[in-house]
């Protein structure tokens, strides 16, 4: 490593490739999309508690006592929320795409890459937005008691 403006250790250009090729894998996958990590200060084991996975609710739905009022809403959302997330995940695609090619030259674009690392760390966050919305949408379909019972059912006690 060699030293930037105010002391502070810079990459060279193939391991800072490498390091932004790998962070960039890191946000554009479906499973890194998918998962909710941190939020605001709860660990994910923490915050996934509190909160129900649609597989989870449609894989036990005669256990908890679904009714079909409440399945019909949460397929719904579920169709919702996949609309929704389609077209980010093309855009979040076609970034990815972008964000090579600006890596590509001999000498990045420092704004231009920084621009388009911003417009992928936005729609990650739209992303993991609306996974929020739909496990709490998800979890406020659920009585008190079809909560309790998942709870236990995720513990091993179903």
């Amino acid at each position: 490593m060699r030293e930037i403006d105010g002391g502070r250790p810079a990459l060279r250009g193939s391991a800072l490739t490498l390091l932004l090729t790998v962070l960039f894998a890191a946000l554009a996958s479906p499973a890194a999309a998918q998962r909710l990590g941190r939020v605001r200060g709860l660990e994910r084991q923490q915050f996934e508690e509190h909160f129900f996975p649609p597989e989870l609710v449609m894989s036990h739905q005669g256990e908890i006592g679904l009714s079909e009022d409440q399945r019909q809403a949460l397929v719904a959302e579920l169709q919702r929320t996949q609309a929704d997330l389609v077209p980010l995940q093309i855009e979040i695609s076609a970034a990815g795409e972008r964000f090579q090619e600006l890596l590509a030259p001999s000498r990045v674009d420092e704004g231009a890459l920084l621009a388009e690392a911003e417009r992928v760390m936005q729609l990650e966050a739209e992303i993991k937005r609306r996974h929020l919305m739909l496990v709490v949408r998800i979890k406020n379909l659920l009585t008190g008691e079809q909560q309790a019972r998942l709870r236990a059912i995720r513990a091993g006690r179903g």
